[in-house]
């Protein structure tokens, strides 16, 4: 089984990529084998996202067998690519190296995974209130057979969320033979995995020694408590975004520093329309990074008073490819048109905010590392080559829009943007620790320099790893595995139209969720809920205020009251999900009620019928 997810695994995130690769950028052995393998991901996660996008716009919805046909072409194409455009051969003294290097590769990639589905060992469910949603929308992918435009038949809402992991999971899904949620939470692990190698595709973009790169990618993986901590709360997309965000620094690099390569141009644009896709508040992060770029050549136009080129270059590469992903930007800003906004600067903010964003940041083994990391950001703005000044600059930028006190752009809170300080605070960390090596060998004998740098690595690392090890927040765990159980009997003993009663609280605004695994009965069964998963917020405003409201009285009833019967008339159910301990309303008062029957109960999960109406 474990070699069937790990094929359906590379299915779904190289195949796409390679063919693409096969055709714009030939493996070249002056290229690491990690570095190509990073663009390749990236670019897969690209294409796939693109080609949904085309068949949503055509209307066509390719299913399995139309998806297998797709991955075949690409695998065609990617065969056919590297005999007939690869690069010439080269001499066995080069390809030894490159084969070391993709075997190390190989190796940190197999063991941070391996460490990523550790830290989810406990889970039965991807957790948290993302997971939910992200769930129903894989459910839907697979049952359409392609990218929907809304959620029928579990919600009446339109779908413009961005979908670039929900893809690859339904993908992932059907190739490995799994449960949509099973799919999201392994390769919703595998990605986050990988965010690690694509910091170390950055790290070389911007020059940074391979070794030095190299702990970059190991810190962002072991080191460093986010992205880790992503899966407590299920930010799977954020994951993906990130995953072809970094390579699309990377090539945007490139492009400024080859202007008119048409290959790299283009392989930047799908990158970047990758990154449209696949995480709305990832392009905020490129665009950002895309403006610090074009600093410097605005500043000699402005002096020398005439066109500077380069920017121009890139800015036209980077509108390509917002241009391929502009049907469904367009389409996700007129849903969320009254979502956009601009904050202006804050003087007076509350203690309780940055208390937030300190424990965000921590524990305090990830204060000490951003500490020193903030010391790197110090130096590099100070003494790096111009690459690495910029992308200190661009650093600046997002540790700005991370406090409390700074512009707000739409609905991109200040805590987004701190959750993704580990990307910067990594290549920084790792620039401060190569100098000071660097220094030391200086002084002292090079071998030394080497020594302190594979000590300092080392303790790091088994120091993150110690840290890290258990890395969910119980308090996010809406599913046991005795939920589990309940859902599975639920899913092959009750009618498909059953209707749930949940108990529910309040989570984000005037956003409800479920507290315990009757949360996931919409998503794992199809069984309608009191309360849906957050997308509901995508419904007409007189459907989410009833929603809303009926979740209020649910979270107050404490037995078979009245407001308990007008919950049930109103949303016409006909069941009721108790976990014990969990919610307002507990078995206990149930158990008396001559209206319910219990049907199900183990492990303290309780499923009662309601049988008739007062």
């Amino acid at each position: 089984m474990n070699l069937i997810l790990l094929g359906a695994g590379l299915i779904v995130l190289l195949i796409p990529g390679l063919a693409g690769m096969a055709w714009l950028r030939p493996f070249d052995p002056a290229r690491e084998p990690a570095e190509f393998l990073a663009d390749a991901i990236a670019l897969s996660i690209s294409l796939t996202s693109l080609a949904g996008l085309l068949f949503n716009l055509l209307g066509i919805y390719p299913g399995a067998a139309g998806a297998a046909i797709l991955y075949g072409l690409c695998l065609a194409g990617a065969v056919t690519g590297f005999l007939y455009r690869g690069s010439a051969p080269f001499p066995v003294r080069q390809k030894l190296p490159a084969l070391f290097n993709g075997l190390a590769a190989g190796v940190c990639i197999a063991a941070l995974l391996w460490f990523r589905l550790y830290q989810v060992r406990n889970l039965v469910l991807p957790n948290w209130v993302d997971s939910v949603h992200h769930t129903l929308i894989v459910r839907v992918i697979l049952e359409r057979g392609g990218l929907p435009g809304d959620l029928h038949p579990y919600l009446d809402a339109p779908f413009s969320y961005h979908y670039g992991f929900h893809l690859l999971a339904a993908s992932f899904a059907s190739w490995a033979q799994l449960s949509p949620d099973q799919a999201v939470l392994l390769l919703g692990q595998a990605i986050n995995a990988l965010i690690a190698l694509s910091i170390y595709r950055l790290a070389r973009g911007l020059e940074i020694p391979r070794s030095a790169a190299a702990l970059a990618g190991l810190l962002t993986g072991f080191g460093f408590h986010m992205p880790a901590y992503y899966a407590t709360w299920g930010r799977y997309t954020l994951s993906t975004g990130l995953v072809v965000l970094f390579p699309a620094m990377a090539a945007a690099l490139e492009v400024r520093r080859h202007p008119g390569n048409r290959r790299a141009g283009l392989f930047f644009a799908l990158l970047t329309a990758g990154v449209c896709l696949s995480q709305y508040l990832a392009i905020v992060f490129l665009v950002l990074f895309l403006f610090v770029l074009a600093l410097p050549g605005l500043w000699q136009a402005i002096k020398r008073r005439s066109v500077h080129l380069a920017p121009l270059e890139l800015a036209g590469w980077a509108w390509a490819g917002g241009i391929l992903a502009f049907p469904w930007l367009f389409r996700a800003l007129m849903d969320n048109l009254s979502q956009a906004r601009v904050q202006g600067i804050r003087l007076a903010v509350r203690s309780s905010d940055w208390n937030y964003l300190i424990s965000l940041l921590g524990p305090r083994s990830n204060h000490i590392l951003l500490g020193f990391a903030a010391l790197g950001l110090l130096l590099a703005g100070l003494s790096a080559p111009s690459s690495l000044r910029l992308f200190a600059a661009w650093s600046s930028l997002m540790l700005l829009f991370s406090q409390p006190f700074f512009l707000q752009l739409g609905p991109f809170r200040p805590d987004l943007y701190a959750i993704v300080l580990f990307a910067p605070a990594a290549i920084l960390l790792v620039y401060l620790i190569d100098r000071a090596c660097a220094a030391l060998g200086r002084r002292t004998h090079p071998r030394l320099a080497t020594g302190a740098m594979i000590l300092v690595s080392s303790l790091l690392l088994l120091w993150g790893i110690r840290e890290n090890r258990n890395i969910i927040n119980p308090v996010t765990v809406l599913a046991t595995r005795a939920d589990l159980h309940a859902l599975r009997w639920a899913q092959a003993n009750l009618p498909s139209d059953a209707r749930f009663f949940i108990n529910a609280t309040p989570w984000q605004g005037n956003i409800y969720r479920g507290t315990d695994g009757g949360y996931w009965l919409m998503p794992y069964a199809g069984f309608y809920t009191l309360v849906p998963p957050v997308p509901y917020m995508w419904l007409d405003s007189s459907s989410i205020e009833q929603i809303n409201r009926l979740a209020h009285l649910a979270g107050q009833v404490k037995g078979c009251t009245p407001d308990f019967w007008e919950i049930v008339r109103e949303a016409r159910l006909t069941h009721v999900y108790i976990h014990e301990g969990k919610g307002s309303l507990q078995s206990a008062p149930l158990d008396f009620c001559p209206r319910l029957t219990l049907l199900y109960r183990q492990q303290g999960v309780s499923i009662y019928a309601i049988e008739q109406l007062p």
